[in-house]
């Protein structure tokens, strides 16, 4: 199952104006009502005066494979515990997620994860390839902050602070 989310930030009643750049967003969860995590209220201003979010939602594993090898997106989010996977060793199967979508596109992924927050399973979440693991709750600055990073091409930034 696909949901398209169009325009997150492009309307004038946010009353942003100005050229913003089109991003493409492949958001992996099973149907939770998490849109907030692109809404106005978490984005923030400074954000969605520089993007236009355009957020494609899928629900498991195998649709964020088969989306992402069909779809030109910018930016890969992933809510670890809210994605569909088959039920022998879920966390394993994530990290294998992970490191695939990474090893094959070379795009951002950033992670949520409400379950799991040990910090062997964020090491290994960010080993495979996310630049950025966020336990719940999370601060939105540090969100922002971080899709920000990766929109700027500068994910490699996170995997680099976590090595020191």
């Amino acid at each position: 199952m696909k949901e398209h989310t169009e325009g997150v930030g492009d309307s004038a009643a946010n009353g942003v104006s100005g050229p913003r750049r089109r991003v493409r967003v492949l958001f992996g969860e099973s149907g939770g009502d998490f849109d907030c995590f692109f809404s106005r209220d978490f984005l923030g201003e400074r954000l969605l005066s520089r993007y236009d979010f355009e957020v494609v939602r899928v629900a498991s594993g195998d649709d964020v494979l088969r989306e992402v090898g069909t779809g030109t997106y910018d930016l890969i989010v992933l809510f670890l515990n809210n994605i569909i996977m088959p039920k022998d060793d879920p966390q394993d199967l994530l990290v294998s997620l992970v490191r695939m979508i990474k090893q094959q596109y070379g795009k951002p992924i950033l992670t949520l994860c409400g379950a799991w927050q040990d910090t062997a399973f964020a090491e290994e979440v960010s080993a495979a390839g996310a630049a950025f693991f966020f336990g719940l709750p999370f601060d939105t600055q540090e969100w922002n902050a971080a899709i920000e990073c990766c929109l700027a091409g500068d994910s490699n930034r996170a995997a680099d602070s976590r090595d020191s």
